[in-house]
């Protein structure tokens, strides 16, 4: 019971990842859907598995509720990478990240760019969208701003605080982001690599990928 104490809830949900298992009753309703839909995305496994992830959020907000912690709680949604493009069942990927290139375990950005959800009553305002660039990382630098928390000092941190954009008080607080792949998945096709996003242009070094083991851009 966390009605009247701080408390921070990290919940990490694997039912989006392999193997591919859904309820089978969910199955169901997504096979009935499914012959309606010409859609690469229409795999009804896949979907009664994302529709259990929203009915274990659907729980949290539930509690968060019933206990009168909603107008006071900072809810966040977030993936940790693309869609999985390579793992087929029965013939069928489970997935796509068309228009983007790649996905799951891939530099390019269908392996990056993923949706984030913030709720915050009275504070984030209800049904806006932002376009700013925000990193994983930023997460606790964030989570620190909003509870009146200070970075201690000579404290390391990679991330920087998105509070003021989830706001609106700002349209971005980062300009870039930085990522290092530093080993192989053969499964996707993934060699080592770092890369920088800046606005619309994305680098991406392999690391020493040409025939005289330089690094290829």
């Amino acid at each position: 019971d966390h009605a009247t104490d701080p408390f921070l809830l990290f919940l990490c949900l694997y039912d989006v990842h392999t193997p591919f298992m859904g309820k089978p009753d969910l199955i169901v309703k997504y096979e009935e859907k499914h012959g309606q839909l010409n859609d690469p995305q229409s795999f009804p496994i896949y979907g009664a598995m994302v529709e259990e992830v929203d009915l274990c959020v659907g729980r949290i907000v539930d509690k968060l509720e019933e206990q009168g912690l909603t107008d006071d709680t900072l809810l966040v949604f977030f993936s940790d990478n693309g869609g999985d493009m390579y793992d087929k069942y029965e013939g069928q990927y489970p997935t796509t990240n068309a228009p983007l290139r790649g996905g799951e375990a891939n530099l390019y950005e269908g392996g990056f760019r993923e949706p984030l959800v913030a709720v915050w009553p009275g504070k984030i305002p209800a049904g806006t969208k932002s376009e700013a660039f925000f990193c994983s990382t930023d997460l606790y630098a964030t989570f620190l701003d909003a509870a009146g928390i200070d970075l201690p000092e000579n404290h390391p941190s990679d991330g920087v605080s998105q509070k003021a954009v989830w706001m609106g008080e700002k349209e971005r607080v980062r300009n870039e982001v930085f990522a290092f792949f530093p080993h192989y998945a053969p499964r996707v096709g993934q060699l080592p690599g770092a890369t920088l996003r800046q606005g619309d242009w994305k680098l991406i070094r392999f690391f020493h990928d040409n025939p005289d083991q330089t690094h290829r851009y």
